[in-house]
């Protein structure tokens, strides 16, 4: 490039300070002729990106079911929406398992600057069973007798859990000589 004279007319990007800087370039050849005058913009980026979940945090789940994470999105102040960047990672969530699992949620913007790490806690939980059908068949004489009771359980882990016929409880009402409402309780 001989010939050729460059010049750089304004340099003022301090890149300590985030912002949008010009840089301006004069160039010349031999004779004198003088190109348009260039200007290159130059952006300071400090800001971090920021995630945000989408759903519960923590997130309590059911042993035994299918779980679908929720996802969050990404945004940055010059890249805009960058969501499709989140890198997703932590322990895998074992649904056959119970447990807590934290799964996390990282991006970056085109600068390099890093968001801040989201979480969110899963909780693979085993639920209570659930009583689907009780009852009580008392004999019809129902002063100082026998009453029959059945009861049919499940929950997510065994949803066709369900009583055996040897699994009925008879009980003797002996103490039951007035006719009115009486609490039984069992433990499944």
């Amino acid at each position: 490039m001989l010939g050729v004279r460059f010049s750089l007319v304004d340099d003022t990007v301090n890149t300590a300070v985030e912002g949008t800087y010009s840089v301006t370039y004069d160039i010349s050849d031999a004779a004198g002729n003088a190109a348009p005058q260039f200007t290159r913009t130059v952006n300071v980026d400090g800001t971090l990106p920021v995630i945000t979940l989408l759903g519960a945090d923590p997130l309590d789940f059911s042993v035994g079911g299918t779980y679908t994470d929720l996802g969050a999105t990404a945004s940055d102040d010059i890249d805009g929406v960058i969501t499709s960047s989140i890198v997703v990672a932590g322990a895998a969530v074992d649904t056959a398992t119970v447990g807590t699992y934290v799964v996390t949620y990282d991006v970056s913007d085109s600068a390099g600057n890093s968001a801040v790490q989201v979480t969110r806690t899963v909780n693979v939980v085993n639920d209570p069973p659930v009583i689907n059908d009780f009852s009580i068949s008392p004999d019809p004489a129902f002063i100082n007798s026998a009453a029959t009771f059945s009861w049919d359980v499940s929950d997510e882990t065994y949803p066709n859990l369900s009583r055996h016929p040897s699994q009925e409880m008879i009980m003797d009402l002996w103490f039951v000589s007035i006719r009115g409402l009486y609490w039984v309780s069992g433990l499944v």
